[in-house]
C-alpha cells in the first residue's frame, strides 16, 4: 500500500460526500491507497452520506463513541493507516485527481 488518506469529520455530512468523491477519483489506482474516515461522534447525517461509499474496498469508516477532538481523531487514523505515505484532509476539503501521485512520486 502506497498511501493512506485520513479524513477527519465532525458534523460535516453536508460536505463529506464531495470530499470522498474527490479522494476516490485519484489517478493512482485504488489498490494502491486507502481512505480512512474518522467520524468524531457526529450528530448530523454523516452516517447516511458515508454509507453508500462503504462498498469501496479501500474505504474504512471509524466512528468515535464520544467526541475526542480533531487531533486525537487524526491520531486514531494514523495508527490504523497501512500506507507508506500518510496525508490528512478535512471532510470539507476537495483534492485534485493527481493529489496522491504528487505525494508518492
Amino acid at each position: 500500500m502506497l498511501a493512506s488518506i485520513i479524513i477527519t469529520n465532525y458534523n460535516y455530512g453536508r460536505y463529506i460526500g464531495r470530499c470522498l468523491r474527490s479522494c476516490l477519483n485519484q489517478s493512482l489506482t485504488a489498490k494502491n491507497y486507502e481512505i480512512i474516515i474518522i467520524d468524531d461522534n457526529s450528530s448530523d447525517n454523516t452516517d447516511e452520506v458515508v454509507k453508500p461509499f462503504l462498498n469501496h474496498s479501500n474505504i474504512k469508516y471509524i466512528k468515535n463513541r464520544k467526541n475526542i477532538g480533531v487531533a486525537a481523531s487524526a491520531n486514531k487514523g494514523f495508527k490504523s493507516a497501512k500506507g507508506k505515505y500518510v496525508v490528512r484532509v478535512d471532510a470539507d476539503d476537495y483534492v485534485n485527481e493527481n493529489f496522491l501521485n504528487f505525494l508518492v512520486y
